[in-house]
Order: C-alpha cells, then sequence, then structure tokens
C-alpha cells in the first residue's frame, strides 16, 4: 500500500506538471490516478476494535458492536476505512471503464478532442458522484464491519427483514428467502459490471487495431 501511494503521488504530479497531460483526455488518467491513490491511503487506515473481533455465536463475518461516526474513535476510524475502500475501489474501476470508453470513441468513431471533452462533465458524474452515493448508503445503512480474520473495515453482508437492518450482530441469522447482501449490491456488481465493460471494449479495440495491421500489410 505504500508503494502504491508513492507510485500514485509521482504519477499525479508528473501528469500535473506537463501541461499537454493536464489537458482531456490526460485528466482522464489523473482522475484515475486519485481514485486509487485514495484505494492505497484507504488500506493503511487502522484503529478498529481489537475486541470486535471475537467469536460470536459461532460466525466468522459479524461483530457485536455496530460501527457508526457516532460511536468510538476506533470504530469511527473503521467506518472511515470501510467508506474510503469503497468509494476508491468503485470510482477506480468507474475511471477503467471511461478510460476504455473514450479509447473506443476514438478508434471506432474517429472521435476527435474537441467533440469529446463535452462529456467529461458525465464521466465525473459516474465515477465520482456515483461511487460516493454508494458508499454513503453503505455507511448509513451500516454495512461496514471489522473482519475477525482480516483485520480489515470492509462491506460486509446485511440482510433487510420486516423492512429492519438484520445485521447478524447476535440475534441469529436473517430467514431463508429474505436475505440480502451488502457486498454484492454496494461492490462486486458494480465492480464486475465496470471491469468486465472495460475489458470488453479493450478486446474489441485489440481486435480493431489487429485487424487494420493486417488490412495494411496486405
Amino acid at each position: 500500500a505504500l508503494l502504491s501511494v508513492l507510485l500514485d503521488s509521482i504519477l499525479i504530479i508528473i501528469f500535473l506538471l506537463h501541461p499537454k497531460r493536464r489537458r482531456f483526455p490526460g485528466r482522464l488518467h489523473i482522475h484515475l490516478f486519485f481514485s486509487t491513490l485514495i484505494l492505497s491511503i484507504s488500506l493503511l487506515i487502522g484503529g478498529w476494535n481489537p475486541h470486535l473481533q471475537k467469536e460470536e455465536g459461532g460466525s466468522s463475518h459479524w461483530c457485536r458492536d455496530s460501527v457508526t461516526w457516532n460511536s468510538s474513535q476506533s470504530s469511527r476510524l473503521c467506518a472511515l476505512q470501510g467508506f474510503s475502500f469503497l468509494f476508491s475501489a468503485l470510482s477506480a474501476c468507474a475511471w477503467c471503464m471511461i478510460i476504455a470508453l473514450n479509447l473506443v470513441q476514438v478508434i471506432f468513431r474517429g472521435g476527435k478532442v474537441r467533440d469529446m471533452v463535452r462529456f467529461e462533465k458525465y464521466y465525473i458524474l459516474v465515477a465520482w458522484v456515483m461511487p460516493l452515493t454508494c458508499a454513503i448508503t453503505a455507511i448509513s445503512l451500516n454495512f461496514v464491519k471489522a473482519g475477525k480474520y482480516i483485520g480489515f473495515c470492509f462491506i460486509y453482508r446485511s440482510g433487510w427483514y420486516g423492512g429492519v437492518i438484520h445485521s447478524g450482530s447476535g440475534d441469529g441469522p436473517p430467514p431463508p428467502g429474505t436475505y440480502f447482501s451488502g457486498q454484492f449490491a454496494f461492490l462486486y456488481i458494480p465492480a464486475i459490471l465496470c471491469l468486465g465493460t472495460c475489458l470488453i471494449m479493450l478486446v474489441a479495440v485489440c481486435i480493431k487495431l489487429i485487424k487494420h495491421a493486417r488490412n495494411s500489410v496486405a
């Protein structure tokens, strides 16, 4: 994590000092480096309660004490770590997808910078505002928990039952069929969609470039 913080910081400084890199589409890479920098810093945040990692009814996923901004200092740090990790991870995935989309526009549609720059405000909405909304929602629903085995505050699973959040904090598991996974809803599904879309677009670009190279040789 320390090495990532160092590398991200160096890349951000290089891009900011280079006039051409500060222009679109170079700014997309700066956004990506900022999101990965926040992600790396989130991995360095500690201070969760050690007693939260004790066994509770044989469960390996849950801690009895809830994590809120109004609890102890260690719990606040735990919430901060879970919040910043979720926000920056989703943001980094979204910026990867956006950079791939920008490349597709150039390769397939012959897009010009002056035409594509107008989409930047929508990119910011998708890659900064939406992840921020997901992270705030996860914190509000108390989905951030201190892991017992990984020593890391993360988005753990919670269940909806009777309109009330059932966090598994000692009152038994939610009934079958009423389970709601915070991990999948707030992290895995959005991240997989972004990275999957990014991969598909990059493969399409590679195929396009290979065909163009073959046609040029022929």
